[in-house]
């Protein structure tokens, strides 16, 4: 990842997210997440440090750059929410890595659910590591799922 890099370019900007934490667009095959609020400082920081540490794998869409100035984290688009029509016939097989490469990163994501999980091309990748934290310490979500086996029980009622 590059820090300093303009984001900007002649592409079209679609705005995918925009609540009182962060503002997510999609440009081109960019994902652009602009922090805001109180706590960017923190979150932002959060975020970037657990896909520094996620770099190289194939669990999380790259970090392409960012911008610690303005708050900025440009990723590649990782696909499509999780949904009933785009469930992997390998989910579980795809879970159980994701989970085993968390835990011998000694990561914590505290907020797994369907919408934090990307699929592309049949593959899995989960994004949103705002509360994220070390194995072992307390988490800042006060509900936190770790259990990706889970998630699709919810398209299957």
């Amino acid at each position: 990842a590059s820090t300093g890099e303009d984001h900007r370019d002649l592409q079209e900007e679609h705005v995918l997210k925009d609540d009182n934490k962060c503002t997510t667009t999609k440009r081109g095959s960019q994902i652009i997440k602009k922090w805001k609020g109180e706590r960017r400082s923190e979150r932002y920081h959060r975020e970037k440090k657990f896909y520094a540490m996620l770099a190289g794998t194939d669990i999380t869409p790259a970090l392409i750059s960012y911008n610690d100035t303005d708050f900025v984290l440009v990723l590649e688009d990782g696909g499509r929410e999780l949904n009933d029509e785009n469930i992997p016939k390998d989910y579980n097989q795809q879970s159980v890595h994701i989970m085993n490469l968390l835990e011998d990163r000694n990561i914590a994501h505290n907020d797994l659910w369907h919408g934090n999980i990307l699929v592309q091309n049949g593959k899995i990748k989960i994004i949103d590591f705002e509360h994220a934290t070390q194995l072992g310490e307390v988490p800042n979500n006060p509900y936190p799922n770790n259990n990706l086996l889970d998630i699709t029980e919810v398209f299957r009622k």
